[in-house]
């Protein structure tokens, strides 16, 4: 997960820029270096604020809160492989499009911000939620963070193995992230669901 998570963040100025809110573009004169015009910092602070905004309300923050509503209902599982799913679809459109769709900022920002969503309504905030239930209370906190540490080490890989490369060759980063996100919804197959059930029964302290 935190693979493509923390690697699109850190191109999130590449996003905004092909929603058209990460400033001027850069521009050539009589054949010169590429070179951004100037600009005044308080509009371009105003944009990126903006722009950030725009994915955020679109996308994150009612993920998070459709998972908050529907968490009990329809259960871990069924949203984190819900979630991976969307993902994963979004992504390979997104890597099989991309010659044409980051040039069209309406359909690129639709999927862009429906993967977004089912990020928040879906596996980053159920891997939170999971490991915070199904270990024994005596291990709980050293596993969770076990889990927590695992996860950062795939914000790592994804910032440094992968993302850098993400405003020069778009297509392969997309293609890595789709896949990654596949192999996530097939793991989640050896997760048992807490739906319902307390921590006294998930640990087995009711059994002691």
């Amino acid at each position: 997960l935190d693979v493509a998570w923390y690697g699109l963040a850190l191109n999130q100025s590449v996003v905004l820029s092909l929603i058209n809110f990460g400033g001027p573009a850069k521009i050539t004169v009589n054949g010169s270096a590429p070179f951004t015009p100037p600009v005044d910092l308080q509009d371009l602070f105003f944009q990126t604020a903006v722009g950030n905004i725009i994915v955020a309300l679109c996308g994150t923050v009612p993920g998070y809160y459709f998972t908050v509503g529907l968490v009990e209902v329809l259960g871990r599982k069924p949203i984190q492989y819900m979630g991976f799913g969307v993902i994963t679809i979004c992504l390979a459109i997104l890597a099989a499009t991309w010659d044409t769709i980051h040039t069209q900022q309406v359909p690129f920002l639709v999927v862009y911000t429906i993967a977004q969503f089912f990020f928040q309504f879906g596996p980053n905030t159920t891997t939170f939620v999971i490991p915070g239930e199904v270990f024994p209370t005596r291990f709980k906190a050293t596993c969770h963070g076990m889990s927590a540490a695992a996860g950062k080490m795939g914000a790592i890989l994804g910032v440094q193995a992968v993302g850098p490369y993400f405003s020069d060759n778009a297509k392969p980063v997309l293609w890595v992230f789709a896949a990654i996100m596949a192999s996530g919804g097939l793991a989640t197959v050896l997760l048992p669901e807490t739906k319902g059930k307390t921590l006294e029964e998930l640990s087995g302290d009711d059994r002691e």
